[in-house]
């Protein structure tokens, strides 16, 4: 049966910076809605300031990219985005804080 409900919940969000790199300053894993581990999402810094997501992907011996998890609907990307996006941005406010 299809689930209507909207409600996108994302817990236990680690963010794992790195050494950025051609935009790519960390990796981010969370549980969604209670039921689902999703790891390895790059996070990615655009020259704007604002975040990016790139979901995994898995490539072929035929060189072909197949996509491992991504959101279906741009309901859920938005709302997951947003969610890690508060995270970063309060992890970012938390070092700050800490070098004053």
């Amino acid at each position: 049966m299809l689930n209507t409900n909207k409600v996108v919940t994302l817990t236990e969000i680690e963010i794992y910076p790195i050494k950025p790199q051609e935009g790519l300053i960390g990796f981010v894993s969370f549980v969604l809605n209670e039921q689902f581990y999703i790891g390895n999402v790059g996070l990615h810094l655009r020259p704007s300031g604002e975040i990016r997501l790139l979901y995994p992907q898995k490539r072929l011996g035929n060189g072909k990219a197949v996509n491992c998890f991504h959101p279906i609907t741009r309901y859920a990307g938005n709302e997951i985005l947003d969610q890690i996006s508060y995270e970063y941005k309060t992890l970012v406010q938390k070092a700050l804080n800490k070098n004053v």
